[in-house]
Protein backbone atom coordinates (compact mmCIF):
# COMPACT_ATOMS: atom_id res chain seq x y z
CA UNK A 1 0.00 0.00 0.00
CA UNK A 2 1.37 3.42 -0.94
CA UNK A 3 0.23 6.97 -1.51
CA UNK A 4 0.45 6.24 -5.24
CA UNK A 5 -2.48 3.84 -4.80
CA UNK A 6 -4.82 6.68 -3.80
CA UNK A 7 -7.16 7.65 -6.64
CA UNK A 8 -8.57 11.16 -6.92
CA UNK A 9 -10.35 11.31 -10.25
CA UNK A 10 -13.64 11.68 -12.01
CA UNK A 11 -14.99 8.69 -13.95
CA UNK A 12 -15.17 8.41 -17.73
CA UNK A 13 -17.95 5.89 -18.40
CA UNK A 14 -18.12 3.67 -21.48
CA UNK A 15 -20.81 1.26 -22.69
CA UNK A 16 -20.78 -1.54 -25.24
CA UNK A 17 -22.67 -4.66 -26.29
CA UNK A 18 -22.16 -7.80 -24.23
CA UNK A 19 -18.91 -9.71 -24.81
CA UNK A 20 -17.07 -6.69 -26.22
CA UNK A 21 -13.30 -6.91 -25.83
CA UNK A 22 -11.89 -4.62 -23.16
CA UNK A 23 -9.49 -1.88 -24.34
CA UNK A 24 -5.87 -2.96 -24.66
CA UNK A 25 -3.99 -2.00 -21.51
CA UNK A 26 -0.77 -1.30 -23.42
CA UNK A 27 -1.96 0.71 -26.42
CA UNK A 28 -5.02 2.59 -25.05
CA UNK A 29 -3.68 5.26 -22.72
CA UNK A 30 -5.62 7.15 -20.07
CA UNK A 31 -8.18 9.46 -21.63
CA UNK A 32 -7.99 7.88 -25.09
CA UNK A 33 -10.97 6.55 -27.02
CA UNK A 34 -11.55 2.90 -26.13
CA UNK A 35 -12.39 2.18 -29.75
CA UNK A 36 -14.26 -0.77 -31.18
CA UNK A 37 -17.88 -0.99 -30.05
CA UNK A 38 -17.30 1.14 -26.94
CA UNK A 39 -19.28 4.42 -26.73
CA UNK A 40 -18.49 7.14 -24.21
CA UNK A 41 -21.56 8.10 -22.14
CA UNK A 42 -20.46 11.72 -21.96
CA UNK A 43 -20.36 14.21 -19.12
CA UNK A 44 -21.88 13.61 -15.69
CA UNK A 45 -23.07 16.05 -13.03
CA UNK A 46 -22.66 13.67 -10.08
CA UNK A 47 -19.85 11.37 -8.99
CA UNK A 48 -20.11 7.76 -10.10
CA UNK A 49 -20.87 5.64 -7.04
CA UNK A 50 -20.49 1.90 -6.57
CA UNK A 51 -22.46 0.02 -3.93
CA UNK A 52 -23.05 -3.58 -2.91
CA UNK A 53 -25.86 -4.96 -0.74
CA UNK A 54 -25.47 -8.46 0.59
CA UNK A 55 -27.83 -10.82 2.35
CA UNK A 56 -26.22 -13.36 4.63
CA UNK A 57 -27.26 -16.50 6.45
CA UNK A 58 -25.59 -16.94 9.82
CA UNK A 59 -25.29 -20.15 11.83
CA UNK A 60 -25.83 -19.58 15.52
CA UNK A 61 -25.14 -22.16 18.17
CA UNK A 62 -26.53 -22.32 21.69
CA UNK A 63 -23.14 -22.29 23.36
CA UNK A 64 -21.77 -19.05 21.84
CA UNK A 65 -23.15 -15.51 21.56
CA UNK A 66 -21.82 -14.90 18.04
CA UNK A 67 -22.30 -16.81 14.78
CA UNK A 68 -19.83 -19.57 13.95
CA UNK A 69 -20.44 -19.44 10.21
CA UNK A 70 -21.83 -16.95 7.71
CA UNK A 71 -22.74 -17.48 4.08
CA UNK A 72 -23.68 -14.91 1.43
CA UNK A 73 -27.07 -15.79 -0.05
CA UNK A 74 -27.55 -12.68 -2.23
CA UNK A 75 -25.25 -9.97 -3.55
CA UNK A 76 -26.56 -6.92 -5.41
CA UNK A 77 -23.96 -4.66 -7.00
CA UNK A 78 -25.04 -1.32 -8.47
CA UNK A 79 -23.61 1.94 -9.78
CA UNK A 80 -25.22 5.37 -10.00
CA UNK A 81 -24.56 8.79 -11.50
CA UNK A 82 -26.36 11.53 -13.44
CA UNK A 83 -25.77 11.97 -17.17
CA UNK A 84 -25.41 15.66 -17.95
CA UNK A 85 -26.41 15.55 -21.61
CA UNK A 86 -30.08 15.27 -22.56
CA UNK A 87 -29.85 13.23 -25.75
CA UNK A 88 -32.04 10.63 -27.39
CA UNK A 89 -29.24 8.09 -26.96
CA UNK A 90 -29.00 8.70 -23.20
CA UNK A 91 -32.77 8.55 -22.82
CA UNK A 92 -32.81 5.29 -24.78
CA UNK A 93 -30.45 3.76 -22.20
CA UNK A 94 -33.10 4.09 -19.49
CA UNK A 95 -36.37 3.94 -21.45
CA UNK A 96 -35.50 1.70 -24.41
CA UNK A 97 -37.32 2.46 -27.63
CA UNK A 98 -36.20 3.40 -31.12
CA UNK A 99 -34.36 6.46 -32.40
CA UNK A 100 -35.09 8.11 -35.75
CA UNK A 101 -32.89 10.87 -37.16
CA UNK A 102 -34.12 13.21 -39.89
CA UNK A 103 -31.53 15.46 -41.56
CA UNK A 104 -32.22 19.09 -42.36
CA UNK A 105 -33.20 19.87 -45.92
CA UNK A 106 -35.21 22.27 -48.05
CA UNK A 107 -38.21 23.31 -45.93
CA UNK A 108 -37.32 20.60 -43.40
CA UNK A 109 -35.83 21.04 -39.94
CA UNK A 110 -33.33 18.44 -38.82
CA UNK A 111 -34.41 16.52 -35.74
CA UNK A 112 -34.01 13.33 -33.74
CA UNK A 113 -36.87 11.38 -32.16
CA UNK A 114 -37.05 8.65 -29.54
CA UNK A 115 -40.26 6.61 -29.45
CA UNK A 116 -40.37 4.53 -26.27
CA UNK A 117 -42.69 2.70 -23.91
CA UNK A 118 -44.21 -0.74 -23.45
CA UNK A 119 -41.12 -2.92 -23.15
CA UNK A 120 -40.99 -5.85 -20.72
CA UNK A 121 -37.20 -6.33 -20.55
CA UNK A 122 -34.22 -3.98 -20.27
CA UNK A 123 -31.32 -4.39 -22.66
CA UNK A 124 -28.20 -6.06 -21.30
CA UNK A 125 -24.95 -4.18 -21.94
CA UNK A 126 -21.32 -4.19 -20.90
CA UNK A 127 -20.10 -1.16 -18.95
CA UNK A 128 -16.68 0.14 -18.02
CA UNK A 129 -15.18 3.25 -16.57
CA UNK A 130 -11.77 4.72 -15.95
CA UNK A 131 -10.11 7.22 -13.69
CA UNK A 132 -6.69 8.77 -14.23
CA UNK A 133 -3.78 8.65 -11.81
CA UNK A 134 -0.12 9.67 -12.12
CA UNK A 135 2.90 7.39 -11.86
CA UNK A 136 5.93 8.64 -9.91
CA UNK A 137 7.30 10.27 -13.09
CA UNK A 138 4.04 12.18 -13.66
CA UNK A 139 2.72 10.01 -16.50
CA UNK A 140 -1.06 9.63 -16.27
CA UNK A 141 -2.25 6.03 -16.43
CA UNK A 142 -5.76 4.57 -16.23
CA UNK A 143 -7.48 2.75 -13.40
CA UNK A 144 -10.31 0.78 -15.03
CA UNK A 145 -13.33 -1.28 -14.01
CA UNK A 146 -15.24 -3.54 -16.41
CA UNK A 147 -18.69 -4.96 -15.64
CA UNK A 148 -19.52 -7.92 -17.91
CA UNK A 149 -23.33 -7.62 -17.85
CA UNK A 150 -25.46 -4.66 -16.71
CA UNK A 151 -28.94 -3.21 -17.08
CA UNK A 152 -29.52 0.54 -16.87
CA UNK A 153 -32.62 2.21 -15.45
CA UNK A 154 -33.76 5.69 -14.42
CA UNK A 155 -32.25 6.29 -11.00
CA UNK A 156 -34.47 9.10 -9.76
CA UNK A 157 -36.57 12.05 -10.80
CA UNK A 158 -35.56 14.08 -13.83
CA UNK A 159 -35.75 17.75 -12.89
CA UNK A 160 -36.37 20.53 -15.41
CA UNK A 161 -35.09 23.52 -13.50
CA UNK A 162 -34.18 27.05 -14.61
CA UNK A 163 -31.28 26.94 -12.15
CA UNK A 164 -29.76 23.55 -12.97
CA UNK A 165 -28.95 21.25 -15.84
CA UNK A 166 -31.67 18.71 -16.69
CA UNK A 167 -29.64 15.59 -16.14
CA UNK A 168 -30.66 11.94 -16.43
CA UNK A 169 -30.06 10.07 -13.15
CA UNK A 170 -29.17 6.45 -13.86
CA UNK A 171 -28.86 3.29 -11.82
CA UNK A 172 -26.76 0.46 -13.22
CA UNK A 173 -27.64 -3.04 -11.98
CA UNK A 174 -24.75 -5.48 -12.33
CA UNK A 175 -25.77 -8.97 -13.42
CA UNK A 176 -23.87 -12.24 -13.09
CA UNK A 177 -21.92 -13.52 -16.09
CA UNK A 178 -21.87 -17.29 -15.78
CA UNK A 179 -19.34 -17.60 -18.60
CA UNK A 180 -16.69 -16.20 -16.23
CA UNK A 181 -14.72 -18.29 -13.74
CA UNK A 182 -15.96 -18.90 -10.21
CA UNK A 183 -15.63 -15.81 -8.00
CA UNK A 184 -15.04 -13.65 -11.12
CA UNK A 185 -18.60 -13.29 -12.43
CA UNK A 186 -19.34 -9.59 -11.80
CA UNK A 187 -16.40 -7.37 -12.73
CA UNK A 188 -12.75 -6.96 -13.63
CA UNK A 189 -10.56 -4.28 -12.01
CA UNK A 190 -7.40 -3.16 -13.78
CA UNK A 191 -4.74 -0.69 -12.60
CA UNK A 192 -1.79 0.20 -14.80
CA UNK A 193 1.36 0.22 -12.66
CA UNK A 194 3.99 0.95 -15.33
CA UNK A 195 4.06 1.83 -19.02
CA UNK A 196 5.58 -0.53 -21.58
CA UNK A 197 9.33 -0.56 -21.98
CA UNK A 198 11.04 0.16 -25.30
CA UNK A 199 12.97 -2.56 -27.09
Amino acid sequence: MAQSDILVSGAWIWIAPEDTNIPDETTIAAGEDWGGAWDWLGLTTAPLTLNVNTTEFSVDVQQLPTPVLSSITAEDLSLATTLAELTAENLQLVFGGNITTTPAGAAQAGYVELAAGGRTQRAVKMLGFEGKTPLSNGTLVPVRWFFHRVQISLGGNMAFDKGAASGIPITVKVLSDDSQDEDEKLFLFQRITAVQTTA
